[in-house]
This record gives C-alpha cells, structure tokens and sequence, in this order.
C-alpha cells in the first residue's frame, strides 16, 4: 500500500512541480508508474496468500491472482527495459546505438522478469485446466 502512495506522490509532484527540468520530470512520473505496477503485484501477492490461508488450492480466484501477478511481472520488466534505455539516453551524450545500449537491457530484463511472468501466466492456465477437469469429474456420477 505505501508503494502504491509513493508511486501516486511521485507522478502528481512529478507533474505538478513546474521548476523541474522535463527530464526530472519524466523520471518522477516512470518511477512512480514503476512503484504503482510493484504495488499492483504486490496486492496480488496479498490476495494469493489469502486464498492459501483459507485452504484454497486451485479456486479460480488463486488463477486470477496468478494471471494477474504473471502479467505485473511482464509489465514491469518492459517498464525496467524502457526505463534503462531513457536513463542511457539522458546521462549518455551520444547518439543510443541500439545494437550495444539497448539489446543488452532488454535481454537482461526479459530473462529475469519477462520470461518469469510468462512462466508464472502458463502455470495459471495449467491450474485452471485441472480446476476445471476436476469440476467436471465431481459432476460424473
């Protein structure tokens, strides 16, 4: 919840502050996108482990939260890879070569966020599969 309150902060002083240079600016807003999207993940997190606390296993509403943090997961990894790539374009004078400045951001943030979401988003679907599977089994007589 805190982390949701600072990414709200950041984005309206981000945005409201006039004396800030545009880049300033720009890295008040995307850091306070950033803490909204890890607040977001975070509240799905909360609610998964609720479900767990009261002995759900595969209800669908462990699937949604599942679905929803798998999905918190890619989108702050494409958030970290564009957010490297603005700073690399601020503190760098040079002209971004794409080849050498952003591949290497994007490839390290689509291994350690991306592909994990994508994973986390697949177990959800197998989940619900089997959830389904044994619903219509408990029909069967």
């Amino acid at each position: 919840m805190l982390a949701g309150l600072g990414g709200a902060l950041e984005i309206i002083f981000g945005l409201g502050f006039h004396q800030l240079h545009p880049v300033q600016k720009a890295g008040l807003v995307w850091g306070g996108v950033m803490n909204l999207a890890w607040a977001a993940g975070l509240w799905f997190a909360y609610r998964l482990f609720r479900f767990y606390a009261r002995g759900e296993l595969f209800g669908s509403g462990i699937v949604h939260c599942l679905r929803r943090i798998g999905g918190m997961s890619i989108l702050i990894g494409i958030l970290a890879c564009v957010s490297s790539v603005i700073q690399a374009a601020n503190l760098d004078p040079r002209p971004l070569n794409f080849w050498s400045d952003t591949v290497p951001l994007f490839i390290l943030s689509s291994f350690f966020r991306i592909i994990p979401g994508f994973a986390i988003i697949c177990i959800a679907w197998i989940m619900d599969e089997g959830r389904k599977i044994q619903e219509e089994q408990e029909l069967t007589v």
